[in-house]
């Protein structure tokens, strides 16, 4: 039984309209002779992940009415790391920090995948059992504490390091 939201799927791609399908990118990839050319060709189809999770993120925040602040208290990360994601700055964040902003908001699922996708971070894969425990997570709306203890009982590295105080 699918659970795809498809408004989810569409606000993620209010910020990057790309003309054309990702298999047609791959198809040039295959038949151009130099990437100097490709890239001058499709310039408007690449993205920029690191303006692109940055905005969405931002997005995500507002969307959840949370702050910057709260959220870097929450995951144990510092309020100007958060800020620099945010800004544009930081330019890789982790998968799991990612993750963690994700699970404390309770976004979506969807809108966990479009942020890694964005960031250039592997989506969450069902058939992973670190993934599927997180997927299920933000399937039922559990908190950051209550993932970070199952991954470990379950032998997976937590998501965070702090124990969430409120939620």
């Amino acid at each position: 039984m699918s659970d795809y939201n498809e408004n989810a799927f569409e606000e993620g791609f209010k910020f990057f309209k790309p003309k054309y399908a990702t298999m047609d990118l791959e198809h040039w990839i295959d038949h151009i002779a130099r990437f100097e050319d490709f890239e001058a060709l499709l310039k408007d189809d690449l993205l920029n992940e690191n303006l692109l999770l940055a905005d969405y993120l931002y997005y995500l925040l507002d969307r959840y009415h949370m702050s910057a602040n709260k959220i870097s208290q929450e995951i144990g990360k510092t309020h100007s790391y958060v800020r620099k994601i945010i800004g544009g700055h930081e330019l890789n964040p982790s998968r799991d920090v990612l993750l963690a902003i994700c699970v404390r908001l309770g976004t979506t699922v969807e809108e966990a995948q479009i942020l890694l996708r964005y960031s250039g971070k592997q989506p969450l894969y069902a058939r992973r059992k670190r993934d599927a425990i997180i997927w299920y997570a933000l399937k039922k709306h559990q908190s950051l504490t209550e993932l970070n203890i199952y991954l470990y009982e379950h032998g997976y590295k937590s998501l965070s390091k702090l124990i969430e105080r409120n939620k």
